[in-house]
């Protein structure tokens, strides 16, 4: 059972054990100043909907192997190449609603 979320940032956490962890993009590096020397180290960046090989989760029901629906929800998220299917997946980037053509403040 796959469970994850998307937090307001848009980074994406999977549960891994007892622990939701932060996922990093191993495709993409960030350098940042290492506290001790300030000298720069380089850092995956974090797995996140700022990457255009994120795709939206898209919300579908379980199909049985007799080809039936099922009541269960999964949701599906492409990630570069691959497809990860979650059992629950709470997404936490859209909070407010915003009306189309009205101004954010």
């Amino acid at each position: 059972m796959l469970k994850g979320k998307i937090d307001q940032n848009g980074i994406l956490f999977i549960e891994r054990g007892k622990y939701i962890k932060p996922q990093r993009c191993p495709s993409t590096t960030a350098w940042i100043p290492n506290p001790d020397t300030r000298e720069p180290v380089p850092v995956n960046m974090h797995c996140g909907d700022w990457c255009p090989k994120f795709g939206e989760p898209i919300k579908s029901s379980l199909t049985t192997t007799n080809g039936t629906q099922g009541k269960a929800l999964q949701y599906k998220v492409t990630i570069c190449d691959k497809v990860l299917i979650f059992d629950e997946l709470d997404d936490n980037r859209w909070v407010e609603i915003v009306k189309p053509g009205e101004i954010i403040k």
